[in-house]
């Protein structure tokens, strides 16, 4: 903008000029004091003789316009236009938008723009979830999710520092979503002219602001979905709340709730999905009498329903969960735990367990020539690479899910072990793992997220030989024992 001064052509003048109207003034008022004209006469007469005075004294000073304006393009200014969804909304009495009236005022050949571009070097700028720059205001969509304005507003300063920035304008409806209550430091902003686009007051609008589920890992556990309302001059008006399936199915519905404008309300759903796996359930507010209406499929009474529904997605798992027991002899234990989860179908419990140890100092027992345990002995397959050697352990499978699984023994490979979701080991001493084995347990446990249970018995634990290896490590208790004999926890 330029900045006009008034100067003096010719100073040397100015004592001359004070001088003579100084005079003019003395002898006017004495000529007018000894008439004897009319009073308001004299008035009028005085004016314009006055005036006379000062024009004839001005021209001897000769006063100049001294005028300073900065170079064309010397110095920034900024033009800032928010994205943000909430500009999609049209205030009562209006059938245009927000967005569409501010991108009609910041068109390319609005008479303030081109003005504007002419005395500075014109920058555009839009932000929605982040600020990025534009080369037209007619790129914007009115899409943003967010409308982060304390941001770019910080990035601008921190982007144009040291700069010549005449300033900032600034067009938004002032919904931003990164204020909050933590209080902010201005300083180092260049101006910031803000136009405020759209009213304030008189919109009725309800949210969904937020959605959580909290479930467990077993599919037959019901799940609570919970949602936070808001809304925005609602008072006097009935609210409700459904979930519906992904069929559109209604599954609970509750209706008559009071809102207090900023103010969320908490609502909370217990819910039994009918299929495992993911489902998804939708989560709407609405008022009374509009649980059917969409965004552009009818009249409503709010500002919008784009912020009516949230989606909640509920992951029910690829159940049922498989545990590999792996045991050193045939105890009570596996038998009860069969028994237990006998009736979950949650749970499918595969046995790996020793009934012999290694025996190659007994093979008088065996027939002459006979390679393989007498054990198996009678059973279907009697191919010596099939049956148990002397010098292995007889391990029985049960439950597996076909004749290949865990043929070899405890798994040696991670695609094998990877299949199940635990692992007990139950009275087993570490002699019967090689090393690999051991690191293929570690990578289970840290890798794959597997659980790891270790039952006790006088092969397990310390006097198992654990307490040197990758799965005494993973235990939560410490096996090395201290001097006096007794074990540390």
């Amino acid at each position: 903008m330029p900045l006009a001064e008034i100067v003096a052509g010719a100073p040397r003048w100015l004592g001359v000029a004070v001088a003579i109207v100084a005079l003019a003034a003395v002898l006017a008022a004495w000529s007018y004091r000894s008439g004897r004209s009319r009073a308001p006469l004299r008035v009028v007469a005085g004016f314009f003789k006055w005036t006379g005075i000062l024009i004839l004294a001005a021209c001897l000073v000769e006063p100049l316009i001294n005028t300073t304006r900065p170079r064309p393009g010397s110095n920034l200014f900024l033009v800032l236009a928010d994205n943000s969804r909430s500009l999609q909304l049209a205030d009562a009495g209006h059938r245009e938008s927000r967005g569409k009236a501010m991108q009609e005022r910041l068109g390319d050949k609005e008479p303030w723009l081109v003005r504007l571009g002419q005395d500075f070097d014109l920058r555009r700028y839009a932000f929605d979830t982040s600020l990025h720059p534009v080369t037209s205001f007619t790129e914007l969509n009115l899409e943003g999710e967010a409308s982060s304005l304390a941001e770019s507003l910080k990035t601008l300063a921190d982007r144009f520092r040291g700069q010549p920035v005449a300033g900032i304008l600034l067009l938004t409806d002032g919904n931003a979503t990164d204020l909050g209550d933590v209080a902010r430091d201005w300083k180092g902003l260049p101006p910031v002219y803000t136009v405020p686009i759209g009213a304030d007051q008189g919109l009725v609008d309800l949210s969904v602001s937020q959605v959580a589920v909290s479930q467990t890992n077993f599919e037959a556990a019901p799940v609570t979905i919970t949602a936070s309302l808001e809304g925005r001059s609602v008072a006097g008006h009935e609210v409700g709340i459904r979930i519906v399936d992904e069929n559109d199915k209604e599954l609970e519905r509750r209706d008559k709730l009071s809102l207090i404008d900023g103010e969320p309300l908490v609502e909370r759903f217990l819910l039994r999905p009918e299929r495992p796996g993911v489902n998804f359930f939708t989560v709407q507010t609405f008022l009374k009498g509009e649980e059917r209406l969409a965004d552009g499929k009818g009249p409503s009474r709010e500002a919008t329903l784009a912020n009516n529904r949230r989606i909640a997605t509920v992951d029910r798992g690829g159940g049922p969960y498989r545990v590999l027991y792996v045991g050193g002899r045939p105890n009570w234990e596996f038998k009860f735990l069969r028994r237990a989860i006998d009736e979950d179908d949650e749970v499918h419990l595969v046995g790996l367990v020793r009934i012999a140890k290694r025996e190659p100092t007994f093979k008088f027992l065996g027939r002459s020539g006979e390679r393989t345990n007498p054990l198996f002995r009678g059973f279907g397959n009697q191919a010596d690479e099939q049956a148990e050697q002397y010098d292995q352990p007889v391990l029985i499978r049960l439950h597996t899910e076909d004749q290949d699984e865990l043929r070899g023994g405890f798994p040696k490979a991670a695609d094998d072990l990877f299949r199940y979701h635990a692992v007990i080991i139950d009275d087993v001493e570490a002699a019967f793992f090689t090393q690999d084995q051991f690191s293929l347990l570690q990578q289970f446990v840290s890798r794959r997220g597997g659980g790891l249970l270790m039952l006790g018995g006088k092969d397990s634990f310390f006097e198992g030989g654990y307490q040197r290896g990758a799965v005494g490590e993973m235990l939560p208790v410490y096996l090395d024992r201290a001097p006096d004999g007794s074990a540390n926890a």
